[in-house]
């Protein structure tokens, strides 16, 4: 087994990337996620996207010097990365929920006006009916 495979295996990477540089299979990634823009969707995207730069890291800490400091330090950045990218997928989520959730009260909003004009539509034809009633047939 290549040492490509066994990365991409390790960190459960998809077959279309295989043979690209990191970049490239960003980019492989992303336009594959192109016109999909559902929650699932995205969150398979991120999911992905943060596989492949946990995968890139990985490389890159086989491929330097073992400096225990350095090495440390290269983990916390790591961290702190993946901690704002958590951040800004959860700002991401919380702004497409409040996106649905403002259309909701958009067309909630349509449905009680509308019912509101047929209501009176419906009582305006009721009080015309009652008039007729009361004032008798025409002579």
């Amino acid at each position: 087994m290549s040492k490509e495979q066994s990365l991409m295996k390790q960190f459960n990477l998809p077959d279309y990337i295989r043979g690209k540089s990191f970049a490239e299979a960003s980019k492989a990634i992303n336009s594959k996620f192109e016109d999909r823009n559902d929650k699932a969707s995205l969150k398979t995207k991120n999911e992905l996207l943060q596989r492949l730069a946990d995968a890139q890291e990985y490389l890159k800490m086989q491929q330097q010097p073992n400096n225990p400091q350095e090495h440390m330090m290269q983990r916390q950045q790591a961290g702190v990365q993946q901690q704002q990218m958590m951040g800004q997928q959860q700002f991401d989520e919380k702004l497409a929920q409040n996106e649905e959730l403002a259309e909701l009260r958009a067309d909630t909003s349509l449905t009680k006006t509308q019912m509101g004009i047929d209501a009176k539509i419906e009582n305006d034809m009721f009080k015309q009916r009652d008039v007729r009633i009361l004032k008798g047939p025409k002579r």
